[in-house]
């Protein structure tokens, strides 16, 4: 199997599922627990600390990473992504989830940001991520 692109919310997944990316795949790691990178071409976004330190719900770092998503690929939009992710979520928490894919957007604007002003994907210190919600 090739992928285009592996987002790991884990160090045992990127470490399984790594082997599997193309070589001009994209890679996207949860810094929060993926210690170990295995390409210096990773974005690296704390997607699980931002959801348990900015929104206070650990729960919703996979909703963080898919605001991001939106943003690192061209795979699917802002809009797109919303949509799908609010029509899903259980009732009452469409105002958490709301507020955890803008979360990762901003996060993954930052990262972009400054990979746009380096010769490779830099790690954006993980405050500045953090800030940026």
């Amino acid at each position: 199997m090739s992928l285009d692109l592996l987002l790991a919310m884990n160090q045992k997944s990127c470490d399984e599922f790594y082997p599997d990316l193309k070589s001009d795949g994209i890679l996207i790691v949860d810094s929060t627990f993926v210690t170990q990178i295995p390409s210096p071409k990773a974005f690296q976004v704390p997607f699980t600390r931002i959801a348990r330190e900015k929104l206070k719900r650990e729960v919703v770092a996979n909703i963080v990473a898919l605001g991001a998503l939106s943003q690192l690929t061209p795979i699917v939009s802002a809009k797109a992504i919303e949509s799908a992710v609010l029509a899903r979520v259980p009732k009452g928490t469409e105002k958490l989830n709301r507020e955890a894919l803008r979360a990762g957007m901003n996060a993954a604007k930052r990262a972009k940001k400054a990979w746009l002003k380096s010769d490779g994907f830099p790690e954006v210190p993980k405050e500045d991520l953090l800030d940026s919600y």
